[in-house]
């Protein structure tokens, strides 16, 4: 059924709702049309369509960002209104070190709305491509005092809470190798 209804979207030339995954998948279409455009010798691009394209894939870029930055926003909530389960002597430790973490993914989406948003006024208004810095992942500021960056591994620490913690290390790590196509 989600098929029938994205191809109905497509002719009414409605977009997807962000955060899903028809607009991701919008999103890396988008990305690749113009990516081929770019492609080829500058003689055969076809620069209007290039124009239009950089234009959309910059839109689906800023509401990816901000549906992504509301999401972890809403699960520092979440994280910040559960009770201590006094599972490990590191539980609040590294509740704590989860929700630097979000706010920081968080920071960083917020970045690249920032900056998409930018680039796609400067396009709209017939003014060159503003070349900007990538954002960069930084933690530290978002930490509570007394908590560490590298949590250390810790013998009094259950599993659920190391579980918890290296997802969240892991997405630190997804964000700072993230090569993301420069429109």
């Amino acid at each position: 059924m989600s098929g029938f209804l994205a191809v109905v979207r497509s002719l009414l030339g409605c977009e997807p709702a962000p955060g899903t995954p028809e607009h991701r998948e919008a999103l890396c279409r988008a990305q690749k049309e113009r990516n081929d455009e770019l492609g080829k010798p500058p003689g055969q691009r076809d620069e209007a369509r290039l124009l239009e394209l950089t234009k959309r894939v910059l839109r689906l870029r800023v509401e990816a960002g901000q549906a992504w930055a509301q999401a972890l926003r809403r699960n520092i909530d979440i994280v910040l209104q559960q009770p201590d389960l006094g599972c490990c002597s590191d539980c609040l430790r590294v509740a704590l070190r989860v929700v630097a973490s979000l706010r920081a993914n968080a920071a960083w989406h917020e970045e690249w709305v920032r900056i998409s948003t930018l680039r796609l006024q400067a396009l709209e208004q017939g003014h060159p491509y503003p070349s900007m810095t990538p954002p960069h992942l930084d933690v530290q500021p978002y930490l509570a005092e007394g908590v560490p960056l590298d949590l250390p591994p810790s013998i009094d620490r259950c599993a659920a809470c190391q579980d918890e913690l290296d997802k969240h290390l892991y997405m630190e790590q997804d964000l700072l190798v993230q090569v993301d196509a420069d429109p």
